[in-house]
């Protein structure tokens, strides 16, 4: 007599199980189809993000070599234009044209 509702038991919780699972692959199929139409995947997420970053890089190095291009001196500032390149006996040094001139030094452009 005991085995009799083991026997119901079981087989209520394997119907049960059967009936469960097509719901669980439908949830996902729907799952997996809006993904689809949206245009999201797991390997698009991640080509995505690379290539922003990649154009973000790319564009970075552009502004810094236009920049270097230009470039003056380290300093993004602009310079003081009294200041300038001076040879004073073979040794090249940057100071203002009236220390240069002071020191012995011819200015150099």
């Amino acid at each position: 007599m005991m085995r009799l509702p083991i026997k119901k038991l079981t087989a209520s919780l394997s119907l049960a199980l059967l009936l469960q699972w097509p719901t669980g692959c439908m949830v996902l199929d729907e799952i997996n189809e809006a993904n689809k139409s949206m245009g999201v995947s797991k390997k698009t997420k991640g080509k995505d993000k690379e290539s922003e970053r990649k154009k973000a890089e790319d564009a970075k190095a552009i502004a810094v070599k236009e920049w270097w291009e230009e470039a003056t001196s380290l300093n993004p500032e602009e310079l003081d234009k009294s200041i300038v390149r001076c040879d004073v006996k073979g040794s090249v040094s940057f100071m203002d044209s009236e220390s240069c001139l002071s020191r012995g030094g011819t200015t150099v452009q």
